[in-house]
């Protein structure tokens, strides 16, 4: 399914207007009162992507706050499958998704958003912690964490829409 599709459908089945689509046919989803995520078309690789803003560079030693993205970014462990990467223009920690949509079911994209926002809101509990860079994280604190990957955390779609 296309983009647009997908969002049509999740909007429909959770009653609630599809979010308009920028002139690129992409869509901001609202998380909350700081958090837009965005879905962006990716035609040349037949897909879209998803992606948020983390949090500003820490203050400190900027080598091992990039060794531990690195390290979380290893076979997408500590991110549940996306990239965290530096915006160098805000000096900001990104985190972002491509997914391929060629036969993408509704069930797939609510899936990999749901994981998508449960990275998200991990790596901002860090941050927002003071723990992103202090080099304690270890792949064994990635997602059996509470903080990742259930209900409590992870957003279905549908439920950010806005017109």
């Amino acid at each position: 399914m296309r983009l647009d599709e997908i969002l049509t459908e999740l909007a429909a089945a959770s009653d609630v207007d599809a979010p308009n689509l920028d002139d690129d046919g992409g869509a901001q989803l609202v998380l909350d009162d700081e958090t837009l995520i965005s879905v962006e078309p990716m035609p040349k690789v037949d897909g879209f992507a998803f992606h948020a803003v983390v949090a500003p560079v820490p203050a400190g030693d900027r080598g091992i706050v990039f060794a531990e993205l690195l390290h979380a970014n290893s076979l997408g462990l500590g991110t549940a499958g996306a990239s965290l990467a530096l915006n160098p223009e805000m000096d900001d920690i990104v985190l972002s998704r491509v997914l391929y949509h060629s036969g993408m079911s509704v069930e797939q994209f609510e899936a990999s958003f749901e994981a998508f926002t449960g990275a998200l809101r991990y790596w901002r509990k860090r941050a927002e912690d003071g723990h992103l860079g202090q080099g304690d994280w270890h792949d064994e604190d990635d997602f059996s964490s509470p903080e990742i990957g259930n209900a409590e955390t992870s957003v279905p779609p549908g439920q950010y829409f806005r017109g």
